[in-house]
C-alpha cells in the first residue's frame, strides 16, 4: 500500500508527499529554509519554511517518514508535527 505524509501548507491546505522510492532527504545547511526530498526517478520535492535550527525541520520530516512507514498498512497518511510552518511545496 502506498503511504504519504500529509503536510499543511500555509494558505494551501494539506499537501501529500509520497513515501515510495525516496532516495534522500537533505538540507543545504542547518539554517536553510528548504528541505529537499529526492526520489529514485529524479523527481525533487522542495519543502520551504522558516529557517531551521540545527536541521530540526529536516530531522522531523525524516522521523515522520520512518514513523509512517512503520505504521499499519491501513494508515495511508501520516501528518507530522513540524517545528516550523511550511510556506510552499514545489515538485520539479
Amino acid at each position: 500500500m502506498e503511504k504519504f505524509l500529509s503536510i499543511p501548507v500555509t494558505g494551501q491546505g494539506d499537501q501529500l508527499i509520497a513515501l515510495k522510492d525516496i532516495l534522500t532527504i537533505t538540507s543545504p545547511s542547518s539554517t536553510d529554509v528548504d528541505v529537499v526530498i529526492t526520489y529514485i526517478n529524479g523527481t525533487v520535492i522542495t519543502i520551504t519554511s522558516a529557517a531551521q535550527v540545527e536541521y530540526d525541520q529536516r530531522d522531523m520530516i525524516v522521523d515522520s517518514v520512518i514513523a509512517a512507514l512503520n505504521s499499519s498498512y491501513t494508515d495511508v497518511t501520516y501528518q507530522p508535527v513540524l517545528p516550523r510552518a511550511v510556506s510552499a511545496i514545489v515538485v520539479s
